[in-house]
């Protein structure tokens, strides 16, 4: 995204709970992966690696789903990968 995040870079997104931080770094992320702008600014396509420890799986899908349609991205262009589980 010129300007805003340099390729090839780690983003971390930090702040209280509740003030929408997953649903903006997810519409970040979809909008990446489709190619298609974020917020009115223009991305460049590319892949997209998000790490996500406080969402349970159907919270992530149903988030995306609604994005996919939101942005108007016909496929999800992403590939769900089950979280390793820690003991």
């Amino acid at each position: 995204m010129a300007g805003l995040i340099p390729d090839r870079n780690l983003v971390l997104v930090v702040g209280d709970s509740g003030l929408g931080k997953s649903p903006l770094a997810y519409q970040l992320g979809v909008s990446v992966a489709a190619g298609v702008p974020f917020l009115g600014r223009e991305v460049k396509q590319g892949r997209v690696l998000y790490l996500d420890y406080e969402n349970g799986q159907a919270e992530v899908r149903d988030l995306i789903s609604r994005l996919t349609v939101h942005l108007g991205v016909q496929t999800a262009p992403w590939r769900w990968t089950p979280s390793l589980e820690f003991q």
